[in-house]
């Protein structure tokens, strides 16, 4: 699995609202809302020094009122940028998993009918959305921004448990490839085998309508979620981490 081509498609899925590309890397920014949103992605090597490189990502930022911040993957240009930006300070955040899975070899549990996919994001699934994420208020402008950006084939999934809504998630096909965004169970009902229908209710809809390979995002210390994915047939393919200047 290339590293920046599926880094490529998850940049897509979770667009920024300005973007700016300089000497191989990738500016992004979206009013602060969400680290991979609002950093740096150094895809590929460029000709100038790392000084005038990160000296400009700085000066981008701070423009912005917004800390700077890279995305790294083992595929960051230069190798040695993730020991220059420790050098100076920068912290280390959110190790995180990039797992995949083969759509065309999957077995996926059976359809329910408690579960919805939607083109659109109804106020229902924002509301849950929000409330599940325990996302501040003055975000949600950014929210439904961020969400109308989405250029791919979207899928909204909610799961209904009772009369409420207890989970939510984001799929995001392109060009064979589903990727599974901010999949969230409600904290009263977790464990109960609700995202594991969640998921495979994005996933079997994803193949249906041409996908053969799922892609997701999980934080390293998020064993049940990591759990979950493993036995659903994810496979670790690669980590990713933030360097962050904290000012």
């Amino acid at each position: 699995m290339n590293i920046t081509t599926l880094e490529t498609y998850a940049a897509r899925a979770w667009p920024a609202f300005e973007t700016e590309y300089f000497d191989g890397w990738r500016l992004r920014c979206a009013s602060g809302y969400t680290r991979r949103a609002n950093t740096v992605l150094p895809f590929w090597a460029g000709t100038r020094d790392l000084d005038t490189k990160i000296a400009y990502c700085e000066a981008f930022y701070h423009r912005r009122g917004l800390p700077c911040g890279f995305k790294l993957t083992p595929a960051a240009c230069p190798p040695e940028l993730d020991a220059e930006l420790e050098r100076r300070g920068y912290t280390r955040q959110a190790d995180t998993h990039v797992m995949t899975l083969d759509l065309t070899a999957a077995a996926l549990p059976p359809e329910t009918a408690a579960l919805e996919l939607r083109d659109e994001p109804d106020a229902a699934w924002l509301d849950a959305f929000c409330q599940f994420n325990a996302t501040a208020a003055e975000h949600r402008p950014a929210i439904t921004r961020l969400l109308a950006a989405i250029e791919p084939r979207r899928c909204f999934a909610s799961l209904r448990h009772g009369d409420a809504i207890a989970a939510v998630g984001l799929g995001v096909q392109e060009d064979g490839y589903i990727g599974l965004f901010d999949i969230v169970v409600r904290e009263d009902v977790r464990r109960q085998g609700l995202g594991r229908v969640l998921v495979s209710g994005l996933l079997r809809q994803a193949h249906a309508s041409g996908a053969t390979t799922a892609y997701l995002q999980v934080m390293a210390n998020n064993q049940p979620a990591i759990q979950l994915y493993t036995q659903l047939g994810f496979r670790d393919v690669y980590p990713y981490w933030y360097r962050m200047k904290m000012e």
